[in-house]
C-alpha cells in the first residue's frame, strides 16, 4: 500500500498520513502517527497512556476494581470457577471490559479522536495527496 505523509508545521503534532490500495481493499486509508514514535516499535497505546503518571492512575484503578466486592475480582473469580468455555469466555470479557475501564477511566480527555492542527500549506499538501489517493483507487473524476 502506497503512503505518504503530510507533517504540520509544529513538528511535534501528529503527522497525518495517507495510504491507499486498489489491489487490496480498493480503499484509502487517513491516520494519524505521532512523529516521536513513528519508528514502528510502539503502539499508539504507548503514547496515549505510557507516562509515568497515567500507569499510575491506571495501576490504581485496576487496584480498586481488584479489591474485595469489586467487579473485576468477581469477574476473575467468575472466570476460575467456569464450568464450560461459555462461562468463562464469558468472564473474560467482562474482565476485558474492566481493564478496559481502567485504562480509559486515567484518561486526562475523554474523546473519540486524535487531533492535529494542519497549517494552509499543509491543508493544500493533504488535499493534493488524497486527490492522488482517489485517483489511485477509484480512477479519475470525469
Amino acid at each position: 500500500m502506497p503512503k505518504e505523509s503530510v507533517t504540520p508545521s509544529d513538528n511535534m503534532l501528529p503527522t497525518v498520513q495517507v495510504g491507499w490500495s486498489r489491489e487490496a481493499t480498493d480503499s484509502v486509508q487517513l491516520a494519524l502517527q505521532s512523529p516521536e514514535w513513528a519508528d514502528g516499535q510502539h503502539h499508539i497505546i504507548d503514547l496515549w497512556y505510557g507516562s509515568e503518571p497515567t500507569r499510575t492512575q491506571i495501576a490504581e484503578q485496576l487496584l480498586e476494581r481488584l479489591g474485595s466486592g469489586g467487579e473485576l475480582a468477581d469477574a476473575i473469580a467468575r472466570f476460575h470457577n467456569a464450568k464450560t468455555s461459555d462461562e468463562a469466555n464469558l468472564a473474560k470479557l467482562h474482565i476485558g471490559r474492566q481493564v478496559l475501564d481502567s485504562v480509559t477511566a486515567s484518561s486526562w480527555e475523554v474523546g473519540t479522536a486524535w487531533a492535529t492542527h494542519l497549517d494552509r500549506p499543509a491543508i493544500n499538501r493533504l488535499v493534493v495527496l488524497l486527490r492522488k489517493a482517489r485517483t489511485a483507487v477509484f480512477g479519475k473524476d470525469e
